[in-house]
C-alpha cells in the first residue's frame, strides 16, 4: 500500500487534544489486499468534548460486489446484501459525509485509519492512492497500542494497517472499561467507541485494567446476531 498523505498526518499529528472532532469507521467486503473489496456502510460521530452530539450513518451500494464479498460482509458485519443495495452511492456517501465535517473542516480520528480512509478512496474515487480531504487527527488503534504497550505487548511501530484493524477494538474497550453502546461491527457503534477511547486517551481519564488475555481474544461480535 502507498503511503499517502493522510498516512503521515496521522504519525505527525500523534494523540493531539480536540474538543470538537468526529470518529469514524467503516465495514467493508475485504481488506485491502483484495481488489474488490469495497466500503458498505459508513459511519460518523461527531464529537463536543466527552459529548457525541451528531450521528451520520448510511449503507454504501458500490460499483463492485463480488460473492465473497457479500459472504465477508454478512459474516463479519451482519450486513446482508438487501441492506446494501438499499444503500447510497459512493459519491453521494462521500458528498454527505463532507458537509457533516464542516466541508472536511472537522478533523477525524479512528481506529486503523489508513486502512478505512484508503477503503473509502477505493469505493469513491476507484483508487487507493489520492489526496484525501479528510485531516486525520489520530489513528486511535495506534495511540492505544503506544500507551496500553505494558497491557497488550504491542509495538504501534508494528501495526498492519492493512490488515484486520478489529482484533483489538474489543481489547481496547475492555482494557480501557469502555462501554459499548450498540452493535459490534456496526460502523457508528465502533465509530463511538472509538471516539469515547480517543478522549479517554488524549484527557488522561483512562487507566488498564489489566485483563486476561484468553477473555479477549477470540470474541464474536455481530449485528444483533
Amino acid at each position: 500500500m502507498t503511503v499517502g498523505p493522510y498516512q503521515i498526518k496521522v504519525f505527525l499529528a500523534g494523540c493531539m487534544v480536540a474538543d470538537l472532532f468526529a470518529s469514524f469507521d467503516t465495514e467493508t467486503t475485504g481488506l485491502l489486499d483484495d481488489p474488490d473489496a469495497r466500503v458498505v456502510e459508513v459511519g460518523v460521530v461527531l464529537f463536543d468534548g466527552d459529548e457525541p452530539v451528531e450521528v451520520y450513518e448510511s449503507f454504501v451500494c458500490p460499483g463492485v460486489l463480488t460473492s465473497e464479498g457479500l459472504r465477508v460482509a454478512w459474516e463479519v458485519s451482519g450486513i446482508s446484501e438487501e441492506m446494501i443495495r438499499s444503500g447510497a452511492s459512493p459519491a453521494i456517501v462521500w458528498r454527505d459525509m463532507g458537509r457533516f465535517l464542516r466541508d472536511f473542516e472537522v478533523s477525524v480520528v479512528g481506529w486503523n485509519v489508513p486502512f478505512d480512509v484508503a477503503m473509502l478512496h477505493r469505493t469513491v474515487f476507484g483508487t487507493d492512492d489520492v489526496q484525501s480531504r479528510l485531516v486525520v487527527l489520530a489513528d486511535v488503534m495506534w495511540e492505544f497500542g503506544r500507551v496500553f504497550r505494558p497491557v497488550t505487548g504491542g509495538d504501534p511501530q508494528n501495526v498492519d494497517h492493512g490488515g484486520v484493524r478489529r482484533s483489538t477494538l474489543n481489547c481496547a474497550r475492555y482494557v480501557c472499561g469502555a462501554t459499548f453502546e450498540g452493535c459490534a461491527h456496526s460502523a457508528a457503534a465502533d465509530a463511538l467507541l472509538c471516539g469515547r477511547i480517543y478522549r479517554g486517551l488524549v484527557t488522561g481519564g483512562m487507566r488498564p485494567r489489566q485483563p486476561r488475555v484468553q477473555e479477549v481474544r477470540g470474541t464474536v461480535w455481530g449485528r444483533g446476531r
